[in-house]
């Protein structure tokens, strides 16, 4: 390996410490107009008109739209039911909906007329959480759709997976672990809040947008306003930070519409109050019912996870359908049940985030098993590794095999932080696997590669650079086959109208989706470059690129001269060597209609020390371990993991987006916390376990959502170790811990 598996420097790095890089809240075009959105300040309630009188008439002013100026548009959009309107119609849902769009000449005069619109809304009652929407039998948050239950018409999905016979196991188990745990609604805080630009000419509609699904954004809006696919650019530069909360749409439609009556480009920035009341990650109720048999088997498993989706779907009947499934766990259990269930609430709604439904069921089954090993008075490494599936098996049902040897990876990460050696006085250690299905199910990507007479290389992939590196490592890839140096290469950020389709940057798949693409289409170049070889030279063995020349053997001749000497012309008359790389991942068996990809799987180990006196855990020790097939950029790699890691911290110990009556109170960054420096373990590794056994280039594997998923489970379960007291609901906050740790009074006689 020549490029592939070194730590490159990113190919974006300068620009980006420069500040040279841009993003869409840079874009600028002639004519622009800014535009500012109007919220509502209702929760739920019936929209009986909007006043934009006063604002009209405000300094500045270019228009003010309500969806009533929208009679020829379908105003609706979501990943699975198109639910949300880009403008409320009739209804209010949550607070901080849009209801209405300010045009004007600066941002400020768009923002102070905003504040001169005043919305007609008739409260209705509130439904604050899943729980209050599930005894809400005569209430209903969207009456115009059926619900997935007809006893509760406030379920916008429902998703069961059964394996075997369930209550005859739990009925005939030696003993039944029965337990509910909670996660928290979190928000994303990606660094870039939502921005889009929008022009409308005779070409179509041209948008820019921060966006990981430039596709799925494009065929939204050539839908919405019945616009062919050919007459829509989506262009996605720099996208400052996304973690699932950028993808499919989100401000594009409004924008785009807003551009439209305004007659001239319209750029929207949100703020990151905005921002709060846009996406947040689904809070979870998961109730995990496990039978041991008397050998300390786990007999069989049932588990009811209840999302909170909020006031739309968005992409919660996907987070429903994926938490139902891999709630099954990575471990031999015979007899399955699981139902996922995603209950609409008038909060904010809920979408992707980093590893989306996973957390929430790790978190569960991760804590439980430690809860068993416990009760049966085991290691729980040990019991774990005993238990865990191997090599080769399914994860369900008919499902792909397992590209993991799970038991070994948990023992090297376990290993790494001590396991077995002894734990000085008010610690705790703890550990946890998770598991997920990658690549995102049944996807295509495609990509296409250029080689110039000169020996510069051209990349044109539609992966979207959010911060993780990708565009780097799609380089390093094409380098690797043809030969070259990274130098030498450009890889083009995603733009419709230029690169080749891709179903989105999301589920770790850029790697193993795109960048097989990549890969392919390289491959196609070099024979094209062998072949001229051979035609011109009598030899191709062993080519390689060195700069604007060729190398074979002992020969080295300038690529042009090659070319030229090839296909016969002049230097003036011949173009680049190209070719297309497909990848796909076809619809098919198994419990989610496509075969997972690849499984990505994050092992996590935590000590921790709980201050008795305040509840505070300081994570004294930390390691995360990756199965990442190969790292084709070791570095990029860690990172991922490293960043993942930071973010699961966040939700076990710090974040939660709290509500009262359906009203976000802490959506600002001074009173929602997410972890600083000082948060961080003092002593943290991070270990890449490379078998080169993943599916994409060089035997690469998905990375960046692994080391999210078994953090939470990881630390509770060392608290649990230090303190003798098992907490079920997070954050663990210093003062939930606190709680949990008071010795109980005792009772009176």
């Amino acid at each position: 390996m020549r490029v592939a598996g070194r730590s490159e420097v990113r190919l974006d790095i300068v620009d980006k410490v420069t500040g040279a890089a841009r993003y869409a809240s840079d874009a600028v075009v002639p004519g622009m107009a800014h535009a500012a959105l109007v919220r509502s300040t209702v929760g739920h309630g019936v929209l009986r008109g909007v006043d934009t009188a006063v604002a009209l008439a405000a300094p500045g002013v270019h228009c003010v739209v309500t969806m009533a100026d929208f009679p020829d548009v379908d105003p609706f959009y979501g990943e699975w039911v198109r639910d949300q309107p880009f403008l409320a119609r009739d209804r209010v849902r949550f607070i901080g909906e849009p209801v209405a769009g300010v045009v004007a000449d600066t941002e400020e005069h768009a923002h102070a007329a905003a504040a001169l619109v005043v919305p007609d809304i008739e409260p209705l009652p509130v439904l604050g959480s899943a729980v209050e929407s599930l005894a809400a039998a005569d209430l209903v948050i969207h009456p115009d759709r059926a619900s997935e239950d007809p006893e509760l018409p406030n379920v916008c999905y429902r998703s069961s997976f059964e394996y075997g016979d369930v209550d005859a196991a739990l009925a005939e188990a030696t003993y039944v672990h029965d337990a509910t745990y909670t996660f928290p609604a979190v928000y994303h805080y990606a660094m870039e809040p939502h921005a889009v630009l929008a022009t409308w000419s005779s070409d179509g509609l041209d948008v820019i947008s921060g966006t990981q699904q430039p596709f799925k954004v494009r065929a939204d809006l050539a839908r919405i306003f019945n616009v062919p696919l050919g007459q829509v650019r989506v262009r996605a530069p720099y996208v400052g930070g996304a973690y699932g909360s950028k993808g499919q749409s989100k401000y594009e439609p409004v924008t785009a519409a807003m551009a439209r009556a305004a007659g001239r480009p319209v750029r929207l920035v949100i703020s990151i109050g905005d921002a709060f009341h846009t996406v947040s990650r689904h809070h979870a109720t998961i109730r995990m019912r496990t039978g041991i048999g008397p050998d300390g088997g786990i007999v069989g498993r049932d588990t009811v996870i209840t999302y909170d989706t909020g006031a739309y779907a968005d992409k919660g009947p996907r987070v429903a359908r994926k938490g139902a499934y891999r709630a099954a766990g990575p471990y031999r259990i015979p007899n399955i049940r699981s139902v996922g269930l995603s209950v609409y609430s008038n909060r904010v709604p809920a979408g992707a985030f980093r590893g989306f439904s996973t957390p929430q069921v790790v978190w569960a089954g991760e804590s439980a098993i430690d809860e068993i090993a416990r009760h049966l008075g085991v290691d729980p490494l040990g019991y774990r590794r005993q238990h865990l599936k191997r090599r080769g098996e399914p994860f369900l049902g008919d499902d792909s095999p397992l590209d993991a040897d799970l038991a070994e990876g948990l023992g090297v990460t376990a290993e790494a932080l001590g396991w077995g050696s002894s734990v000085p006085t008010g610690r705790g250690r703890g550990l946890a696997v998770g598991v997920k299905d990658g690549g995102g199910g049944a996807a295509r990507s495609e990509a296409e590669v250029r080689l110039h007479p000169d020996g510069s290389v051209e990349v044109l992939a539609a992966t979207s650079e959010l911060g993780q590196g990708a565009k780097t490592v799609m380089g390093q890839i094409a380098a690797e086959v043809l030969g070259c140096q990274l130098a030498d290469v450009q890889v083009r950020l995603s733009d419709t109208a230029v690169t080749p389709f891709d179903r989105g940057t999301n589920a770790s798949r850029s790697t193993i989706g795109v960048g097989a693409a990549v890969e392919r289409a390289a491959e196609g170049v070099r024979r094209q470059v062998c072949q001229a070889a051979e035609e011109v030279l009598g030899i191709s063995e062993g080519l390689i690129l060195d700069g604007s020349d060729i190398v074979v053997g002992e020969h080295r001749q300038p690529l042009m001269e090659l070319v030229c000497a090839s296909r016969k012309l002049p230097p003036e008359e011949i173009g680049a060597y190209s070719a297309t790389g497909f990848s796909g991942n076809p619809t098919g068996s198994g419990p989610l209609g496509a075969a997972a990809a690849f499984y990505e799987v994050g092992y996590s180990a935590a000590e921790v020390e709980v201050d008795p006196e305040t509840g505070q855990v300081r994570i004294s020790r930390f390691v995360s371990a990756a199965d990442v097939g190969f790292a084709i950029n070791p570095a990029a790699c860690e990172g991922q993991d490293e960043g993942a890691t930071v973010m699961g911290i966040g939700h076990t110990l710090l974040e939660e987006l709290e509500f009262v009556d359906g009203e976000l109170v802490n959506g600002t960054l001074v009173d929602y916390r997410v972890p600083r420096t000082t948060d961080l373990p003092d002593d943290f590794r991070s270990i890449l376990i490379q078998n080169r056994d993943g599916p994409g280039p060089f035997g690469s594997k998905g990375a960046g959502e692994g080391g999210l998923l078994a953090v939470a489970p990881a630390i509770a379960n060392a608290i649990a170790d230090a303190t003798g007291v098992r907490i079920r609901e997070l954050p663990l906050t210093p003062e939930r811990v606190w709680r949990a740790i008071q010795p109980v009074e005792p009772q009176e006689s």
